[in-house]
């Protein structure tokens, strides 16, 4: 081995170091579009059963077959939202009619009655446990920054749903435009074996979901059925939490 192929294997080393560094901080610049291509490609399988069905059974126009998917499964994701809305809107009025001063109160009551028991002196408490310094050291005015942070939340999930939902209406109009991506990146050889692959994956996958979907809402029918005949408050939510983590 002589010097001309030592510095040509550490040139074509280098390369590839700098090659995979750029391509892994690429990936980490584009990590949100790649969240947004999983999520949208997911979905799609989701909703590909219903987008052939309207295509090829009811003879819609793509077009129109995959706004309509769409439509369908955004409804079913506000449906299970407005679920929860009335729930946090409960909390959040019980928060509110929290009385400060009842809590001060219990709480003296309860270090009291622990140093009666304990035979405890009261200086120990005062001085560890200040209740007064307790609630002055409360910071009301995070309410306003955690306000702000709740509202940036919510923008940012809408920027994220309108960018899923913009990716989702072309892979439902176009099939096969996840599988013209993956074989870009297959050599000519092995693209007929990828292709009929692919195929069969995305048939499984949707089956899978559908079936999956399936079990949740037979599991959520149960439940249901087993917390209302018991009067157990807000019994769909605790069934649809039930089923979702079976």
């Amino acid at each position: 081995m002589n010097s001309k192929e030592i510095t040509r294997g550490i040139v074509w080393a280098v390369f590839q170091i700098a090659a995979i560094s750029l391509t892994i901080w690429l990936l980490f610049q584009l990590k949100t579009l790649l969240i947004y291509l999983v999520i949208a490609a997911v979905v799609s399988l989701i909703g590909r059963p219903i987008n052939q069905f309207l295509i090829q059974k009811i003879k819609l126009r793509p077009i129109l077959a995959t706004t309509i998917s769409i439509i369908v499964l955004l409804g079913i994701l506000i449906s299970l939202f407005s679920l929860f809305v009335p729930l946090l809107i409960q909390q959040g009025e019980n928060l509110a009619l929290l009385d400060v001063d009842l809590l001060k109160a219990n709480i003296n009551t309860l270090v009291e009655e622990i140093s009666l028991y304990f035979q405890l002196d009261n200086s120990f408490w005062q001085q560890q446990f200040a209740v007064d310094n307790l609630f002055q050291n409360v910071n009301f005015g995070l309410l306003p920054e955690l306000l702000n942070q709740t509202l940036e939340l919510l923008g940012g999930f809408t920027i994220g749903l309108f960018s899923v939902v913009f990716i989702l209406f072309f892979f439902l109009k176009d099939s096969e435009l996840q599988e013209r991506i993956i074989l870009v990146l297959v050599s000519d050889t092995l693209s007929a074996r990828v292709e009929k692959s692919i195929e069969k994956i995305k048939n499984l996958l949707s089956r899978y979901f559908l079936g999956l979907l399936f079990q949740i809402s037979i599991l959520l029918i149960i439940y249901s059925i087993v917390l209302a005949a018991f009067s157990v408050e807000n019994a769909f939510i605790i069934a649809f939490l039930c089923a979702l983590l079976t």
